[in-house]
């Protein structure tokens, strides 16, 4: 008799627990000589440091007294390497990136939820869609899609002016940057108006977005089994998703949903206005510049073998959405949380942005004046370097391959030098995007300070010679390869522009009452701390102040 899906359910989850059971005592590990931290136990391994919302210290740590190479326990006795080695890290996401691949939990997870995008392909397939998108992302296209930004930044400070014309002692900046987070890339990046400034409307898509990385935190052990289940067909997996009583999976399938829904919506009406002629397109937010309209014009005018079939161009605005919003809105509140703590830095940016305002008689600065400004970038790229929004990534080998380093660890037995680590396959390697960034062989004693000055100076030597892979300032926040975050332009725009824009009107100062911490959740979120309200949230006190 088959068995009911519920109960195959259940067989699968046995049978991938009873495997890594039987490999965690009858394999030895390859990694068993590279030395790390105990692990907390045989099924648990160190998962719960690593994914510990306050596991900084952790993360810290394991690399001060190991080195640039930490073995680390997965769930079930999975071998894990920790890894901030310069040349490692080459390797791994330039040489022999098609080896490292990105962990199989994590392709699933996102074809589930984003579909078949940049975040849930490889191999060629990734690589056409890559070629199709990246001019969409140049520094020209930057250019002109600013200012389709400038009013949504605008629409900020309003938002802020009623919140500190309301009386109130602090106001809490996250929601607000998020929201225009999300503006930035709906009308940026897709052509469309959440209208997620409008402090008068509840946004069901606003709502959703704030709560997706929460929700997908939540289930971060369950979502180890997804490769399993990716070779179900589509509408069995959600049967079982709705049957199964767990209130965390209902609440990110619902959230999704919402997600799914509205990307469907906007889709369908940016091609019905491709499909009525240019003038159609540029009387839509975005006046025919933002990322989608752009895209889906060269996808057109394609050979039809490069061409990317609508199920992928819907699973590239599901991503573009996801990617850029969270991490932006971590990155904003993040400098602005700095200057709260560095009020000297903060009179010096704003001294800076006023300058140039008034050298250029305009109140609104053109992008090459913006992305130009000295301190500005400073700050911007020291925040992105100490503080970068997701702290790590997470690889899988696809076949036995061994991974040099520039700096010898060494070996757990203390008999030897390590210079080259031998991996099996599905051996899972977490870049130490963080731990890279503030290396103290590469950065200099103080690599672990905020120190913004450190830009407007050559760098260190050693900088340069790490041949660190990152894409972005010599640093790996944004990763490098052909994996890296295509949007990075994007994102470093639209936190130089907000700073510009709220900087001008207002001085932020620490809430008298409440203290922030920073949760390490999949994108760093500030939390207040002691409070039983755990949402994000960034409360500051806000002055007007006079130009």
């Amino acid at each position: 008799m088959p068995l009911a899906l519920p109960q195959a359910g259940a067989v699968l989850l046995l049978s991938v627990v009873l495997w890594r059971i039987l490999r965690y005592f009858l394999v030895p590990s390859a990694l068993a000589n590279i030395p790390g931290p105990r692990s907390q136990s045989w099924w648990k391994g160190n998962f719960g440091q690593l994914f510990d919302k306050m596991g900084w210290q952790f993360h810290h740590d394991i690399v001060e007294k190991y080195g640039g190479a930490v073995r680390l326990h997965g769930l079930f006795g999975g071998d894990q390497i920790y890894v901030s080695d310069p040349r490692a890290l080459h390797h791994i996401l330039v040489k022999d990136q098609d080896i490292y691949a990105k962990s199989t939990s994590g392709m699933a997870q996102n074809a589930i939820v984003f579909g078949m995008g940049l975040l849930s392909t490889s191999g060629e397939r990734h690589r056409k869609q890559r070629k199709m998108m990246n001019p969409v992302f140049s520094m020209r296209h930057m250019r002109e899609l600013l200012p389709v930004l400038i009013p949504i930044t605008h629409q900020l400070r309003d938002v802020l002016i009623r919140q500190v014309q309301s009386g109130k002692e602090d106001v809490n900046v996250m929601p607000w940057m998020s929201r225009a987070a999300l503006e930035y890339i709906g009308q940026g990046g897709l052509g469309y108006s959440f209208e997620a400034l409008d402090d008068t409307k509840t946004n069901e898509y606003s709502e959703s977005t704030k709560m997706f990385a929460t929700a997908v935190f939540n289930l971060v052990v369950a979502r180890q089994l997804l490769p399993f289940v990716m070779g179900i067909p589509a509408i069995i997996r959600r049967k079982f998703m709705e049957w199964v009583p767990i209130y965390a999976l209902q609440r990110a399938r619902k959230i999704v949903d919402i997600m799914h829904n509205t990307s469907v919506r906007i889709f369908n009406q940016k091609k019905e206005a491709l499909g009525r002629g240019e003038d159609a397109v540029v009387q839509q937010v975005g006046k025919g510049k933002d990322i989608m309209s752009v895209l889906l014009r060269a996808n057109t005018a394609s050979d039809e073998s490069e061409r990317l079939p609508d199920s992928e161009i819907l699973a590239q605005m599901n991503t573009f959405i996801q990617a850029a919003f969270d991490t932006a809105t971590s990155a904003i509140c993040r400098v602005l949380h700095q200057l709260v703590l560095y009020p000297e830095v903060q009179t010096k940016l704003r001294e800076e942005i006023r300058q140039a305002r008034q050298e250029k008689g305009d109140d609104v600065l053109d992008y090459d004046t913006l992305m130009s400004l000295p301190y500005l970038d400073a700050v911007t790229r020291e925040t992105l370097r100490v503080f970068p929004p997701l702290p790590f990534s997470l690889r899988t080998t696809s076949q036995d391959i061994v991974l040099p380093l520039m700096w010898p660890i060494q070996s757990a037995d203390g008999k030897r030098e390590i210079k080259e680590i031998p991996l099996r396959k599905n051996t899972t390697v977490i870049i130490a995007t963080m731990a890279a960034n503030r290396s103290k062989a590469i950065w200099g004693a103080d690599a672990d300070v905020w120190k913004p000055e450190r830009w407007l100076e050559s760098l260190p030597k050693s900088v340069s010679e790490a041949h660190l892979p990152g894409v972005y300032a010599s640093m790996m926040t944004f990763l490098g390869g052909s994996r890296a975050c295509i949007g990075f332009k994007f994102a470093e725009m639209e936190i130089k522009l907000a700073l510009s824009v709220v900087l001008d009107v207002f001085e932020f100062a620490p809430a008298p009452t409440k203290e922030i911490q920073w949760d390490m959740r999949f994108v760093q979120t500030p939390t207040v701390k002691g409070s039983s309200d755990t949402t994000p949230q960034l409360p500051l006190k806000i002055t007007f102040i006079k130009k």
